[in-house]
């Protein structure tokens, strides 16, 4: 058996871990000239994600999905007074950050985020 053989068998058997966002993160999202700044707390149970996401004193569960480097994360909520849910899609990066791409939905826009894990 060849080395790269072995290396594939590896990687079919042994997929790479996901990574664990458990715990607290500023979020700064922006779509269409708006901006908000949610703390969002995920738990992490395999690639299953939960929590919530504070913005303004209102607390939004969280659902999502975690799988290698890519997460993504979805919550209902008011904002001014309206409506709205909001998808996340990120790439997960070094020294606990994530950057990617937020859908605010029934209006149909898109913009894009960054979170800090505090």
């Amino acid at each position: 058996m060849t080395t790269k053989t072995m290396i594939l068998l590896l990687a079919l058997l042994f997929p790479a871990a996901s990574a664990d966002v458990s715990g607290v993160w500023n979020v700064e999202a922006s779509a269409g000239g708006n901006t908000i700044t949610p703390v969002c707390t995920f738990k992490q149970k395999g690639n299953s994600l939960t929590g919530a996401c504070k913005y303004n004193n209102d607390n939004s569960e969280l659902t999502g999905e975690v799988k290698g480097s890519e997460v993504m994360w979805k919550y209902d909520m008011a904002y001014d007074g309206e409506p709205i849910s909001l998808t996340y899609y990120g790439k997960i990066e070094p020294a606990g950050q994530m950057k990617g791409m937020v859908q605010v939905a029934p209006v149909g826009l898109q913009g894009e985020f960054s979170a800090k894990k505090q």
